[in-house]
């Protein structure tokens, strides 16, 4: 099964960048298996930065941070204005776009050591992203959204928490959701800020966001 290593840390003020790395370890998987046309081949090894230049985003493979220069022209893949980069273990390196509150874009990207460019693997759609981790399989991302279920008598619906996990080897993307309204018995609204997964569990922090005109309408006693 291929496997592709990455490891991100900031390059310069407008630039991110690290380490990309490939090895090979008796795939048999038709075409990779990974989204990358099985081209990625053993010792292979990049740092890639992720630049704008004019209106575009560009990944950008180099053999060195510590000298020489690099350029978009020739060298770049043209990649999506992501509003955040997310590190999947050592295989995927996903882009994921805010959009200003509509539906996201995103995309995974793998190096390609036939060529010694990063290539995009995936797409995905999903809906907006406030927040994001890994978890198993997928990345996942979550905000809080105003639902369309349950609502007051003054007909003011809920808050949601909506994920999105977006399988990183099938490239489906799965939500869910669950109610955001009191969620700590205080009748307040949360957000979650990030995602860590460690010894088999997901953990999260819970921010608080303040009463919504339906949570002040059900849990008047909390005000």
């Amino acid at each position: 099964m291929e496997k592709r290593f990455f490891t991100w840390a900031l390059a310069a003020a407008l630039c991110a960048g690290g380490a990309l790395t490939s090895c090979s370890d008796d795939d048999t998987t038709p075409g990779g298996g990974n989204g990358n046309d099985g081209t990625t081949t053993p010792g292979t090894s990049k740092y890639v930065i992720a630049a704008k230049a004019d209106e575009g985003t560009y990944l950008v493979t180099s053999e060195s941070l510590d000298e020489g220069t690099v350029s978009v022209l020739g060298n770049g893949t043209e990649a999506i204005g992501a509003s955040y980069w997310v590190f999947y273990g050592q295989d995927y390196l996903f882009g994921l776009q805010y959009n200003d509150g509509n539906a996201g874009t995103g995309a995974s990207y793998v190096l390609n050591a036939t060529t010694g460019k990063v290539k995009e693997a995936r797409e995905y759609t999903f809906n907006r992203v406030t927040t994001y981790g890994t978890w198993g399989d997928n990345v996942i991302t979550s905000s809080t959204n105003d639902g369309s279920q349950e609502k007051d008598a003054q007909g003011n619906y809920a808050k949601y928490l909506q994920f999105n996990y977006l399988n990183v080897h099938s490239g489906n993307t799965t939500t869910g959701k669950r109610i955001a309204e009191n969620f700590l018995g205080n009748g307040e609204i949360v957000s979650f800020a990030g995602f860590v997964e460690a010894n088999g569990k997901l953990y999260t922090s819970v921010v608080p966001m303040g009463m919504s005109h339906y949570g002040v309408n059900t849990f008047p006693e909390k005000v």
